[in-house]
């Protein structure tokens, strides 16, 4: 046997296998090496893809804190609409999913829809797209949601946004609501646990008492002895009032909410929610106006309100060159709300109670004198005088036949059975005599309330309070002021709920005692005088009322108070909630 050849050829073998397992080693280094390059390049496009699509996330939020603004009197469809908007996805879907609006109630030349995302936007060569997340969508709870997503073609990145729209509370969250509440000689209010929260809701703010040994700030308020002051210079307070009193001025009208007592923890203070009220003074060419004033001027024969943009305004509104940029006009809330009802009840269904004819007669006073022969308006009805019964004194009436039933009282007359949803009563309610009306089984809403309309005055009187009765939940739209003198409407045996929306009016409540608030009701201006208020009954929290107001009244309310006028109306944007990467 040759050993040598033997141990030759095995060398050889060997060299050979040594050579196999070193060249597929350096094949797999290289492969895995390739590999890890082309991982690290795909790693860094997705890295740039996945900034590329935060900042588009952080350009969305942006733009919605901007100008996507929901006001506490809107409703969710506009919001959402608006959202919608900003991304081109305000589509069929979103109609058909909505009561109460059409396409055409959303003008595209509306401001609030002005705003939109750029559809052209890219970064680091990958293009942005922005889309309304529908998977997300949360109407009931206001929760909205985007999606963000950066693409170049080969690799993309998408990032989801939530939001959720903490609107200030809407109206009919609070029993009594009004921008400025006064308290004159009341005899007090019952236990604190017979008021929960948001018993009361005013824009007026809750200023601490004067303190010393504090140091204030020009422009600081404070209250004091009864009264509230303003600090005229920066100051430290001294030991007593007298030694610092000379840098602070008196406030003419302050809040004075303190006469509150137990219950200031059922008051929500600061709400500025209601929209301007109308101009006080016609405009005239003697008046150095200042920004925020409101007047009324006659422009072809029509009159018409504007608000100053500016102090001492220099042209004459709606009529010279240029007055836009002093001036902007507003329209008539009350005119404009009867005009939505009027179209209301022609689309929808629902009854219009008028006064026959409109004859200007003096109303009866029961504590005046009268001479036979004189015609007045009594009952609701024109009614002359013909002579007096034997010892009583009392008149004796004859009703003309002129004479005439007013919108209120055919309204207190009819039977509701079927009727709605939306009910007009053309004219001041001025019941004279106790009254009540049933309102069950009446045609509702999508929403289930039933919506009237009170173009005019609620005035109520001892001898004139009401019982309302039934099952249906009821909004008011007053056109007019209210004034419980000392009688009140009573919803006792009432299983719905009650509401008022009196923007513009004043509500008097006078001399009541032990009685408890179980509607609600926002106003302008709310008196509450020498009276005792024994609870809020109404539910503040859980009120099926609660942003019911029908939608167009709501929105023209709201346009009213942001692009109408400005002022103090208070405002939030949609609360950013979440940030997620998604596959």
């Amino acid at each position: 046997m040759n050993i040598i050849k033997n141990k030759e050829g095995i060398a050889l073998i060997t060299v050979l296998l040594l050579l196999v397992v070193v060249g597929t080693l350096t094949s797999a280094l290289m492969i895995s090496y390739t590999s890890n390059i082309s991982r690290a390049g795909d790693s860094a496009t997705r890295n740039r893809a996945f900034y590329a699509a935060e900042a588009g996330a952080n350009y969305l939020n942006d733009h919605i804190n901007k100008n996507a603004k929901a006001q506490n009197i809107v409703l969710q469809p506009i919001m959402e609409a608006e959202l919608r908007n900003l991304t081109g996805d305000l589509n069929d879907e979103f109609f058909d999913a909505i009561d109460g609006y059409n396409k055409e109630d959303f003008d595209s030349d509306n401001p609030i829809f002005e705003y939109k995302l750029a559809d052209d936007l890219s970064i680091n060569n990958f293009n942005l797209s922005f889309n309304f997340d529908e998977d997300i969508l949360d109407r009931e709870n206001e929760i909205y949601g985007f999606i963000i997503e950066a693409s170049n073609g080969d690799f993309s990145e998408r990032i989801r946004l939530t939001y959720e729209i903490q609107t200030l509370p809407p109206f009919f969250r609070s029993s009594r609501q009004a921008n400025k509440i006064n308290i004159d000689n009341i005899s007090g209010f019952g236990s604190s646990s017979n008021f929960p929260a948001n018993s009361f809701a005013t824009a007026e703010k809750y200023y601490d008492e004067w303190q010393n040994n504090k140091n204030y700030r020009e422009g600081d308020i404070v209250y004091y002895n009864g009264n509230h002051y303003v600090a005229n210079e920066d100051h430290e307070s001294k030991n007593n009032w007298s030694n610092t009193n000379s840098s602070w001025d008196y406030l003419e009208s302050g809040p004075d909410l303190r006469k509150f007592g137990s219950i200031s923890n059922a008051i929500d203070y600061g709400m500025d929610v209601l929209p301007p009220q109308p101009p006080e003074n016609n405009w005239s060419t003697n008046v150095n106006y200042l920004e925020g004033d409101r007047v009324s001027h006659s422009v072809d024969g029509e009159e018409k309100y504007y608000i100053s943009y500016t102090d001492n305004p220099e042209t004459e509104p709606g009529i010279d060159e240029g007055w836009m940029s002093d001036w902007s006009e507003y329209y008539n809330y009350k005119s404009e709300v009867v005009n939505i009802f009027d179209d209301l009840i022609d689309e929808y269904g629902g009854e219009v109670y008028s006064d026959e004819n409109d004859y200007d007669y003096e109303v009866y006073d029961s504590s005046q004198q009268y001479n036979e022969g004189d015609i007045l308006l009594k009952d609701g009805k024109i009614q002359k005088i013909v002579g007096k019964k034997g010892k009583s004194g009392k008149y004796r009436w004859e009703i003309l036949d002129n004479g005439f039933v007013q919108g209120y009282e055919s309204f207190l007359d009819d039977n509701l059975y079927q009727k709605g949803p939306f009910l007009k009563i053309d004219g001041d309610f001025n019941p004279e005599e106790y009254n009540s009306q049933n309102f069950s089984n009446m045609k509702t809403d999508e929403s289930g309330v039933v919506h009237i309309l009170i173009d005019g005055d609620i005035n109520i009187n001892t001898n004139s309070n009401i019982d309302f009765f039934g099952n249906e939940n009821i909004i008011m739209y007053v056109n007019g002021d209210l004034n419980f003198n000392p009688g009140f409407i009573n919803i006792g045996g009432f299983n719905g709920q009650l509401a008022y929306f009196a923007p513009n009016a004043t509500f008097t409540f006078k001399d009541q005692s032990n009685i408890g608030f179980g509607s609600s009701m926002v106003v302008n201006e709310l008196n509450i005088i020498n009276s005792y208020i024994r609870e809020v009954s109404y539910d503040t929290e859980n009120s099926p009322l609660i942003g019911k107001m029908n939608p167009k009244i709501a929105e023209l309310s709201r346009s009213f108070a942001t692009q109408h006028g400005g002022g103090t109306v208070s405002q939030i944007n949609p609360v950013y909630q979440s940030w997620e990467q998604i596959e």
